[in-house]
């Protein structure tokens, strides 16, 4: 079976929303996605929701999280974020979620978190790169300003959701010195890694990697803090010839008009 990049679910079925899969030893063509501005939330699927006043116990201390997976949106996808080596060809797919400080605040990050779907069973190593960005423009093509970066020790929780059979995790890195952020709009990523050539579920020539949820729901499931930007993910995935896209427009380049939220996580204090 083919290694799936990005899904989608539908009614008692799950189809592929792309056909960017790596052969091994091949690296597709690189290709440019046209920005075209979002649409008005009103002339697309999406689902608004009222934020919870408690944070999920996996997000401590909680400043920011988008919300849950809910497999039940049509709408609802995955893509690939991970560092793997499936079948010796090296992998490295990155997904940037935005997050929002508001005004007149400053927040101490001491960790990150996101939801994805995994074939491993277990990071290896178990270290975990994380950034922080900002000043990405809407269209994509770079990645703006690196603020902080590090290596961290990850955990790795099921949530209890799956799609198709393969389960979702949570992965959480922390660190000791905080990131100061003032306000503004930022950027995070977490890339699981599964990089020993002497694992065999690193190397399966089947479907394995780590694969991050787009919930497609405004507002997010048991999301907390202030609400996630709508339509501003970015996917740096050059080994897919695609180089800081816009996840709005890598929907419409395949023909799903849904727009973006990623489930994804602040952990820190005010």
């Amino acid at each position: 079976m083919k290694k799936i990049v990005c899904v989608v679910l539908i009614p008692a079925a799950i189809a592929l929303l792309t056909s960017l899969a790596v052969a091994q030893g091949s690296v597709p063509q690189s290709r440019v996605v046209q920005f075209v501005p979002p649409t008005p939330l009103s002339g697309r699927a999406n689902l608004t929701i009222n934020r919870p006043k408690t944070p999920p116990p996996y997000c401590k201390p909680c400043l920011f999280y988008g919300g849950d997976l809910d497999p039940t949106n049509s709408q609802a996808d995955t893509f690939a974020n991970e560092n793997i080596i499936p079948g010796n060809s090296p992998t490295l797919a990155q997904i940037y979620s935005p997050f929002r400080v508001p005004k007149g605040q400053t927040w101490k990050v001491t960790g990150l978190l996101i939801n994805s779907l995994s074939y491993p069973t277990a990071p290896d190593p178990a270290e975990t790169p994380w950034e922080i960005r900002k000043g990405i423009a809407l269209a994509g093509g770079s990645g703006g300003k690196l603020v902080a970066h590090g290596t961290a020790k990850v955990s790795m929780t099921p949530t209890g959701r799956s799609i198709n059979g393969t389960p979702e995790y949570t992965f959480v890195v922390k660190w000791k010195k905080p990131v100061v952020l003032p306000e503004g709009k930022y950027w995070e990523n977490v890339t699981p890694q599964c990089t020993n050539p002497n694992n065999s579920q690193c190397t399966a020539q089947g479907f394995t990697g780590f694969l991050e949820s787009d919930m497609e729901t405004k507002g997010g499931f048991h999301g907390y803090g202030p609400a996630e930007p709508w339509d501003d993910s970015f996917w740096n995935a050059p080994v897919f010839g695609l180089t800081w896209a816009n996840l709005y427009q890598v929907h419409l380049q395949r023909g799903f008009p849904g727009g973006d939220a990623l489930s994804a996580g602040v952990i820190g204090t005010k």
